[in-house]
């Protein structure tokens, strides 16, 4: 894969749920803040606890970038799987899903 996810441990606290380190650098061009506020509010709506906000929004911006260059749903959650460790399918699936839904539609 071109593109590689790689989490930051460093950045990771769980607290009730699934915590949201950083995944590499990508950029959504046009990103606005209501969006960003969006996406951290659903984040929490599926238990997903972010302490990085910045880098869960980054995290976001790579899944979007890696489905740009027609990566599948799959092969996203399984490299956000193998770099970050052995996380429910679901709170994967809500992660990614909740990425595609505000930052990249498109993709829906």
């Amino acid at each position: 894969m071109s593109t590689r996810i790689s989490i930051i441990a460093s950045t990771l606290v769980v607290t009730g749920g699934l915590a949201v380190g950083t995944i590499g650098t990508a950029a959504v061009a046009n990103a606005t803040r209501e969006q960003d506020v969006t996406y951290v509010g659903l984040l929490a709506d599926y238990g997903i606890t972010v302490t990085d906000r910045a880098g869960a929004i980054e995290n976001a911006y790579t899944m979007c970038a890696m489905f740009d260059e027609g990566y599948a749903v799959s092969e996203v959650m399984n490299e956000l799987a193998s770099s970050e460790g052995d996380f429910d399918t679901m709170y994967l699936a809500n992660y990614v899903a909740t990425a595609v839904t505000v930052y990249c539609p498109e993709h829906l």
